[in-house]
């Protein structure tokens, strides 16, 4: 089994860009944009720097399959940097 380097999410705030886009507790991010990311420092500073564009492509794995979710940035100011928390290798 491949192993998985990404953000794993513990909570959605209500009301976040994240929420309306559907990431749910439990997804792991695994990149922002074009950038892979393995911790959630990585995943904060590639929102920030995506932060400019209307929107923002995220790509998760859920449920073991991989998803692109597409963040609104003009929703709020927080984007969703709020819910990556944990880092998960395995």
């Amino acid at each position: 089994m491949k192993a998985t380097h990404g953000v794993v999410v513990r909570a959605v705030q209500p009301g976040s860009p994240a929420q309306d886009a559907g990431i749910r507790p439990g997804d792991v991010i695994v990149g922002v944009g074009s950038q892979s990311v393995a911790s959630p420092e990585e995943a904060v500073k590639a929102i920030r720097s995506g932060a400019k564009d209307p929107s923002l492509a995220l790509r998760i794995l859920r449920d073991g399959k991989s998803a692109f979710v597409a963040i609104d940035m003009t929703a709020n100011d927080t984007g969703s940097k709020d819910e990556a928390k944990d880092s998960q290798k395995g």
